[in-house]
């Protein structure tokens, strides 16, 4: 006799997903909502935007518990569709470089060498001005500097001009220019900029000039090194006391290497050694052999530190890139990956919005204006994506940033509905999201974009109301005492077209301070006028919210399983690292849908992290060690 065999059983709930949707949400699953004794009419209202100088007034909501005999709306799934553009990709090498191309690797390339150069210099000329004695205290040499080649292996004719990998800047370089890269001056901006709220700074908030003129560099410049760029990239033999590192850990960087610091980071996240110091990476009784084949402790540091993603190389540049838009050292290759998303998948039925948060470990206070944003004292990236819920694929992800001190650009929003807003207009540009219904959570829900979604964009929506909300009904602050635990209420707005359902439910306060509270969902789509059969009497609305929200709930989530964040000061590592784990999410999603099975994402993130790292170590010659991983 087995020992289980005196205890009961216990049947295993189905657990919710989009593919059992259809079978779970029907009529006949659901008891019909309790009679109402009378009618109860609810107010709440929306914020309506006018152009006008005057203060706008509320439009009020009037819901009623007179509902509408329409039928539910069927709930029919239509799964995503692969391009023409990705059908040929089979290995995560492939998908990997077709989100982040080889020409756009490249233009990282240039921006890393034209960041190290500007390093390089600056080191030289404060070695100059603090001592004639190098840090060994011999004295510095300064006849071995007029050679015709300097320490950074560039002829000092080309320095003085500013020339380089593809143009280092010259540190007599004037700060107060206004690089290529940045936004018009205020004075520019006032006389070009028209009379709308939906221009700043000169520039029209449906259009991006930086980031068409990154995507123009891309489409004439040839990705492939010049003989000068070969030359350049060699390591230098003698640097005369200015670094103080070997030559080789001090040079240029190649495309070979920028793919191995790639992969290192992705191999360190399925390793799940992001907390781990990096120094025991690559030595000690703990190391990883894959760190030390690659390349040196001391490389990977100099590379990290200087890996670079915009022109800009000062701090004078970067803050004045940063004056109207704070993500805008990111932000080209950011907005070239959605473009790269979006090209991919065709959206399916059922969308749902999603936030993650990276932390920063930065103490600078002079620097919190710069980064991106800082709530209560926790620093980090708050991003927001929209994904599919059946195949949890990104198709747009956008990242919040407070207000900067100039005009913002088109990608600076006051509210979480202009954000999402913003995020369904670029999606539907790419393809149409008629017909698409969007889960949001409680952050983001609310009766405004609700019916702008249904009046502009023709997409349902469904989400969950939190009591902060601007023009949640004031009679669901509290719970009537006529109202017992797992009872539900249906209100309809004939106007506006919304069903407002009420779900009293036992409150978790840790004080005490109520027994009882109302989870309200708000949505577009005709529901089912019924509860499930159980003891909890759970709404079919809440249901629906149920298995189409996905994986997150609440705000500020932890960042992505695997996630190849490292512990970092940069929080332009921070905004490249969740670039990397969104591409090898998608890249799995992809490979997994051309194959038609099933893919782990450890094997995956593995495989893909020796494609990266594998060619720098068959071309690197360590005597008595081998490249085989």
């Amino acid at each position: 006799m087995s020992a289980n065999s005196g205890q009961k059983v216990r049947k295993k709930k189905p657990k919710l997903t989009i593919s059992n949707l259809q079978t779970a949400i029907k009529p006949s699953n659901y008891d019909p909502l309790p009679e109402q004794k009378e009618d109860r009419l609810i107010t709440g209202w929306i914020t309506e935007k006018k152009k006008t100088k005057k203060k706008s007034e509320p439009r009020r909501l009037h819901f009623t518990t007179n509902l509408p005999d329409s039928p539910p709306t069927p709930l029919q799934t239509q799964p995503p569709q692969l391009t023409p553009a990705v059908k040929h990709i089979n290995t995560p090498r492939q998908a990997f470089d077709f989100f982040l191309e080889p020409k756009v690797v490249w233009k990282i390339v240039e921006y890393t060498n034209n960041s190290i150069a500007y390093y390089l210099q600056t080191v030289k000329e404060a070695r100059r001005s603090e001592s004639n004695y190098d840090k060994e205290g011999v004295l510095y040499d300064d006849s071995d500097e007029e050679a015709d080649v300097d320490v950074t292996g560039i002829p000092e004719s080309q320095v003085d001009k500013g020339a380089g990998v593809t143009g280092p800047p010259s540190p007599s370089r004037n700060a107060a220019e206004v690089p290529e890269c940045e936004t018009p001056s205020n004075s520019e901006s006032t006389e070009s900029a028209p009379n709308s709220e939906h221009t700043a700074g000169g520039q029209s908030r449906d259009s991006d000039p930086v980031f068409e003129e990154f995507l123009k560099s891309l489409e004439t410049e040839n990705p492939s090194p010049t003989e000068e760029q070969k030359r350049l990239m060699r390591y230098v033999d003698d640097w005369k006391g200015i670094a103080w590192n070997t030559s080789k850990e001090c040079a240029y960087v190649t495309r070979e290497e920028v793919y191995a610091v790639i992969g290192l980071m992705y191999y360190r996240g399925m390793m799940q050694l992001n907390n781990t110091n990096v120094d025991r990476l690559f030595g000690g009784k703990d190391n990883v052999p894959m760190f030390g084949a690659t390349m040196t402790r001391n490389r990977f540091h100099f590379i990290k530190n200087h890996m670079s993603f915009d022109p800009a190389c000062s701090l004078v540049e970067e803050k004045m890139r940063q004056g109207s838009d704070k993500f805008g050292l990111v932000r080209n290759i950011f907005e070239y990956m959605n473009k790269r998303f979006a090209e991919a998948v065709v959206p399916e039925k059922f969308l749902t919005l999603e936030e993650y948060f990276y932390f920063l470990r930065t103490q600078d206070k002079l620097g919190l204006k710069y980064i991106p944003v800082d709530i209560n004292n926790t620093r980090g990236l708050i991003f927001k994506t929209v994904s599919g819920v059946e195949s949890q694929y990104t198709y747009r992800a956008h990242v919040y940033t407070t207000a900067p001190v100039e005009p913002p650009t088109r990608y600076f929003h006051k509210t979480p509905e202009q954000e999402v807003q913003f995020m369904v207009e670029e999606m539907d540009k790419q393809h149409s999201l008629k017909g698409r219904n969007l889960t949001t959570g409680r952050s983001y829900t609310s009766a405004g974009l609700a019916e702008w979604l249904r009046v502009t964009k023709e997409i349902s929506m469904i989400g969950e109301l939190s009591s902060s909300t601007p023009g949640f009904p004031e009679e669901l602050r509290t719970v009537p005492e006529e109202d017992p635990v797992f009872s539900s209420n249906m209100f309809y707005e004939p106007s506006a077209d919304l069903h407002l359902c009420s779900y009293v439910v036992p409150s978790k306060c840790p004080e005490n301070c109520c027994k009882l509270k109302n989870r309200t969902f708000l949505t577009t789509l005709n529901p089912i006028l019924g509860t499930s059969k159980d003891k909890k009497k759970k709404p079919a609305v809440a249901q629906i919210y149920e298995y189409t929200k996905g994986r997150h709930e609440a705000q500020k989530q932890s960042p992505p399983q695997y996630t190849c964040k490292p512990k970092c000061y940069r929080w332009t590592t921070g905004g490249f690292a969740f670039i990397l784990d969104l591409i090898r999410m998608n890249s799995a999603i992809i490979v997994s849908m051309n194959n038609n099975k099933k893919i782990s994402m450890d094997e995956f993130g593995c495989e893909l992290a020796r494609s990266l790292t594998l060619p720098l170590i068959e071309n690197r010659s360590i005597p008595g060690h081998s490249y085989v991983i």
